[in-house]
């Protein structure tokens, strides 16, 4: 509507967002960016969803389980225009850091697919919105134009903090165009 006209006449076209949050769409429990992400797709925003590339060590987990090999995508209409995209995927090309150069090549073929997704070839064709430290690897390889940094935990704080995960902390900091914190602690 008016929105994607404004967003024309300015000369800004909207630019595929890469989602990239820990919990799954269909979540029972929505966390408040699950109500972010809905909202820019509702606005017109072509939005791709994803928890990341799958990782060996999470075989026992029901989302793995669930996984198909090769992954796939869902499709969310807005407004009878899919403007969203779920993405799941597949444990055949699962990440495994004890093998660096394994989880480097999957890592980056990784971000290859998502801008296949979003028909984003070019760097700086896209924004990625990151809810997680763990995702600098691929926000690395993706190479976005914008990255939005959204902190809602005192990750330092959290069980399982380590070195490597402040190091990413600090990298997805230094390359963030946006911080957004939910508190000031943050």
């Amino acid at each position: 509507g008016q929105q994607n006209n404004m967003w024309k006449e300015c000369g800004m076209a909207k630019v595929p967002l890469f989602a990239f949050a820990n919990h799954d769409w269909h979540s029972k429990v929505w966390m408040d960016r699950h109500h972010i992400f809905n909202g820019l797709a509702q606005r017109g925003w072509p939005l791709i969803y994803t928890t990341g590339a799958q990782h060996l060590w999470q075989r026992d987990d029901l989302g793995w389980q669930r996984a198909g090999l090769f992954g796939a995508t869902e499709a969310i209409s807005y407004n009878n225009a899919s403007t969203m995209v779920v993405d799941r995927p597949g444990r055949l090309w699962s990440r495994y850091p004890a093998f660096p150069a394994w989880d480097n090549y999957v890592i980056k073929r990784y971000a290859k697919r998502l801008k296949r997704l979003a028909n984003a070839s070019r760097t700086g064709d896209h924004i990625a919105f990151v809810c997680d430290v763990n995702y600098w690897p691929t926000i690395e390889h993706l190479d976005p134009r914008y990255v939005v940094l959204y902190v809602f935990d005192a990750w330092p704080l959290m069980p399982g903090w380590s070195p490597e995960l402040q190091w990413q902390l600090a990298k997805l900091v230094e390359r963030a165009d946006l911080i957004i914190a939910v508190a000031d602690s943050m």
